[in-house]
């Protein structure tokens, strides 16, 4: 059985800018470069912020609401039956993914590993505390499980 990894990340893309950010492409070439990890199937998918910043005017409300709603839909439509959900987090991310974990915690049967610098910036003790919902053991690059 291949196992299932699915990246979900909140970025703020700019005109020119690669459609996969540098720090998921960096993860994605270490996961093909690991021999143990070759059979991993990965996709990612991001939310777009800049487009919901742009069409909700700054209203944080709606950008919250509606970033957990296209959060939601991914995870139901495209990796529902992943054996890894990964999130990156970043400071303008954590609202978003705390608004989702409830949700995952109760609906998604596989594993969440927790990324990105406000992860990895932070101490053993701070991070359990702060992601709580997450499983972790440091297995390569900036990723927890």
């Amino acid at each position: 059985m291949q196992m299932k990894l699915f990246i979900l990340t909140f970025d703020f893309f700019r005109d020119r800018y690669p459609d996969t950010p540098y720090s998921i492409a960096s993860v994605l070439a270490s996961i093909k470069k690991n021999p143990e990890l070759y059979n991993l199937q990965t996709e990612h998918e991001s939310i777009n912020l800049s487009v919901l910043h742009e069409k909700y005017k700054n209203d944080s409300t709606q950008i919250e609401k509606n970033a957990f709603l296209a959060a939601k839909k991914v995870v139901i439509e495209k990796c529902w039956d992943s054996n890894y959900l990964a999130i990156g987090i970043t400071a303008w991310s954590e609202v978003y993914i705390k608004k989702l974990l409830p949700f995952l915690k109760n609906n998604f049967k596989g594993k969440l590993i927790a990324g990105g610098y406000e992860v990895t910036a932070i101490d053993d003790n701070k991070r359990r505390i702060s992601w709580v919902s997450f499983l972790y053991k440091r297995i390569f690059g900036n990723c927890y499980w």
